[in-house]
């Protein structure tokens, strides 16, 4: 009875893994506040991913040198993976203006132990603006050999 129930709870958590990856859900985006982020192409040799915020908003957007996760996706999900216990970095507020260009870098050794394996991967990006509070960015890439 318990292999039975087992059984079940893994094809129950597998459409539901599928239809999440199918059918997102999305909270208010940084596309939808005019901001955007963009990656370059990345490989499994990559080192750093050095990302262009582009803030097309009428307000100025700020973030810091930490404003930022990976997701993989996997059979389940999106999984976050979860940056080095010894990583460490200094408190600095950037700012975009309107209309302007930022940059943020991701040096994956530094941050995650390692460079990224092959498949699926969404890079969340953090911002605040003063009039509408928080945000978030984000772009999805894949990491070839």
């Amino acid at each position: 009875m318990a292999t039975l129930k087992a059984f079940y709870q893994k094809i129950v958590s597998f459409f539901l893994a599928a239809f999440a990856v199918l059918f997102p859900m999305r909270g208010v985006t940084g596309e939808l506040q005019g901001v955007t982020v963009t990656v370059p192409a990345v490989t499994t040799a990559t080192e750093q991913i050095d990302m262009t915020i582009e803030n097309r908003s009428g307000s100025n957007i700020s973030y810091g040198l930490d404003s930022f996760s990976l997701e993989k996706r996997t059979l389940t999900g999106w999984t976050t993976m979860q940056k080095r216990s010894d990583y460490v970095v200094l408190k600095i507020l950037m700012v975009v203006e309107p209309g302007g260009k930022g940059k943020l870098s991701v040096n994956l050794p530094v941050v995650y132990g390692k460079t990224l394996d092959k498949g699926s991967y969404r890079l969340n990006f953090s911002y605040s603006m003063r009039e509408h509070g928080s945000g978030v960015a984000s772009v999805t890439f894949a990491v070839t050999s």
